[in-house]
């Protein structure tokens, strides 16, 4: 039995920030002891919704992501960063990627939501 797509409603990118882990007030379970960052992504969708993802990575002094990260969970915490920004073609490649100025463009793009009112990734 083949299951149905989950429906996708469009949204646009609000506001995206990056804030140092360290900085938060309660250190998010799914943070591995490499990840020093957390990119948030806020969406609006066109009935007024709000959906925000969250994207957990270490960023290098010069604004660009650690493609070689250690450990199990920072690898596919950077793969979820990577399909992200591979799939609405918000960056050619991450390797060189300056993120931190990168991130200032992304606000206007559009983005797909599922039924679990999350930011679609494939």
């Amino acid at each position: 039995m083949a299951e149905k797509d989950p429906k996708k409603e469009s949204a646009k990118i609000e506001e995206v920030r990056i804030e140092r882990i360290s900085h938060m007030p309660r250190k998010p379970s799914p943070v591995s002891f490499h990840d020093t960052e957390v990119i948030v992504v806020i969406a609006k969708t066109n009935s007024g919704k709000e959906i925000r993802e969250t994207f957990y990575t270490m960023v290098k002094p010069d604004g660009i992501v650690d493609v070689k990260p250690l450990g199990q969970r920072a690898k596919s915490t950077l793969q979820r960063l990577y399909r992200f920004v591979k799939y609405y073609r918000l960056a050619e490649k991450l390797g060189r990627y300056n993120i931190v100025e990168g991130v200032k463009t992304w606000v206007g793009k559009p983005v797909e939501i599922v039924y679990k009112n999350k930011i679609h990734i494939p």
